[in-house]
């Protein structure tokens, strides 16, 4: 009899041995394959034991596949399922022994019983350490994207995985340096000529402000010199058509008084006052633009602090101008940015392109022949181009 006895306490730890063999296979497929690090490259761990199995599937790693995390979990579950059965059979049948051997088996089968129900519990422990980690990463990924999947229900109820990965954090676009903004600028306005500055002025420093003053600065002269280069393009039109105002511009000076005169000519047969009146409105607007009160009314800054060049202040700060300057009837009010950046390049070029205009209107009217695509068809003109206001000696 204690022969018998001895050899079924040695199948049962042959069965025992087979069945932790299992589950290290298990285990370290799971090891292996669904907690890989990224890239799918790395050594396999070194034979991960039933009793740490909760450590090792706690420990942080990035997800595997979905597929296979669910294959690995199942195949978990079914080996603890399977060594439980083997348990109870092979415990049923030690209890099937006759009493005289219950002595001398005394000590093994507590030995074999301890063996086989810590292969179990380490087992169960395993299982539930698994469901447990990837329950606090579904909590804890709540921010994250991706998707939820449900595993195989267990006795405790259904277990719920969230199998997320890092969604890619865009950064946001570093702001590009002053002259590497102006460059692309002009990528945009001009493609074919791009960027050309041959006397460097945005290299320089005005005034030891910085670059980004100093582009500010060239980019805002542009804008107003461009601007009113548009205006005076259409008004030098207007006069050398002889389109004149129906009323008289003094009480003394009908408007027959400017018949057949040149656009250069009709600006010095104007009275001082009228001149000054221009010239006054002008200066008005140069300074409510760069007044730093009208421009914090509106929440900007100035061209060279950080603002947007060719910004015209709105009026809404100066009781004496019931309408703006720049859209005085709010026709842009619900533009989209795409058509207020496309208008505004627009406006750009068309500046640009009046200022050659408008002095090429001047230089013809004299020196008749200079611009040859306008001769004979600007008027004359022996004045001073240059001291519009005629206070001495022309300005160059």
């Amino acid at each position: 009899m204690a022969s018998k006895s001895m050899g079924r306490f040695v199948l049962a730890a042959l069965l025992a041995t087979h069945v932790m063999a299992d589950a290290d296979e298990l285990l370290g497929k799971a090891m292996s394959k669904a907690f890989m690090p990224a890239g799918g490259v790395g050594t396999r761990p070194a034979s991960p034991t039933v009793a740490n199995v909760g450590l090792a599937v706690a420990a942080t790693m990035p997800l595997a596949p979905e597929v296979d995390v669910l294959r690995t979990i199942s195949e978990l579950q079914e080996a603890n399922k399977d060594m439980k059965m083997r348990y109870q059979r092979l415990r049923a049948q030690i209890e099937k022994m006759p009493q005289v051997e219950a002595k001398d088996a005394q000590y093994g089968f507590g030995g074999l019983a301890g063996l086989i129900a810590s292969v179990g519990l380490a087992a169960s422990l395993g299982a539930a350490a698994v469901s447990k980690y990837f329950g606090r990463e579904q909590q804890a990924s709540q921010p994250r994207t991706d998707s939820q999947i449900s595993l195989i229900p267990q006795r405790s109820g259904a277990v719920s995985m969230t199998a997320s990965l890092d969604a890619p954090e865009e950064k946001p676009a570093e702001p590009l340096e002053p002259l590497d903004e102006l460059k692309q600028l002009a990528s945009e306005l001009n493609p074919v000529i791009g960027y050309w500055d041959p006397l460097k002025l945005a290299e320089w420093d005005f005034w030891a402000e910085g670059d980004a003053a100093t582009i500010g600065w060239l980019r805002h002269a542009e804008i107003k010199h461009g601007r009113v280069a548009m205006a005076g393009f259409i008004g030098y039109i207007v006069s050398e058509a002889g389109i004149r105002w129906p009323f008289r511009l003094a009480a003394d000076m009908p408007m027959s008084d400017f018949e057949g005169l040149g656009a250069a000519e009709v600006w010095d047969k104007m009275p001082q006052a009228a001149k000054w009146q221009i010239m006054l409105f002008v200066g008005f607007l140069e300074i409510w633009s760069e007044w730093n009160y009208a421009l914090e009314a509106d929440g900007t800054k100035h061209y060279m602090r950080g603002g947007k060049p060719g910004y015209m202040p709105s009026f809404k700060k100066n009781p004496f101008f019931p309408l703006d300057l720049y859209d005085p009837f709010k026709n842009n009010k619900n533009k989209s940015e795409e058509w207020k950046k496309d208008m505004l390049l627009r406006e750009l070029n068309n500046g640009r392109l009046a200022m050659f205009g408008t002095l090429g209107l001047c230089a013809e009217a004299h020196t008749p022949g200079s611009v040859p695509a306008l001769s004979g068809l600007v008027k004359e003109y022996g004045g001073e181009v240059m001291n519009p206001l005629d206070f001495g000696p022309a300005f160059y």
